[in-house]
């Protein structure tokens, strides 16, 4: 089973793509670092154009993001909310959200794995959150 985990971060969505072993464990397959850089029409297309290139490219079983904060000292961009929104409307796959309370309380519990091996620890919110989807 393969598992797309994006972390919405600035205007980066940080993506993940794991695949399910046999043991349950989550292997690391890739790791991508798409921008948005702008939210005209041209930078949202061409963004979702990668996403759909991807999900063909892969057939993931879902797609996890994270819940990000819509108001208060920690809320989320407009960027951000661009972002989710196109994720959202991917219809070739499922896409969840995460509240961040959810993902601390599976790392706390040790249901997933933190971290991948090789992997920059910029990806590392990304990676439990694909492993929140092989559950």
């Amino acid at each position: 089973m393969v598992v797309f985990g994006i972390e919405l971060k600035a205007s980066d969505a940080i993506v993940v793509i794991v695949d399910k072993a046999n043991d349950g464990q989550c292997i690391g397959k890739e790791y991508k670092k798409i921008s948005l850089n702008s939210t005209n029409q041209e930078d949202a297309q061409s963004f979702r154009d990668l996403f759909v290139a991807l999900i063909e490219q892969y057939s993931p079983s879902k797609i996890v993001i994270n819940s990000r904060q819509q108001k208060g000292e920690y809320a989320a961009g407009a960027v951000t909310f661009v972002m989710e929104g196109i994720l959202l409307t991917l219809n070739q796959t499922n896409v969840t959200s995460v509240a961040g309370a959810t993902l601390r309380a599976k790392l706390k519990s040790g249901v997933i794995q933190t971290h991948c091996d090789g992997y920059p620890k910029y990806t590392e919110k990304a990676f439990q959150l694909a492993n929140v989807g092989c559950l």
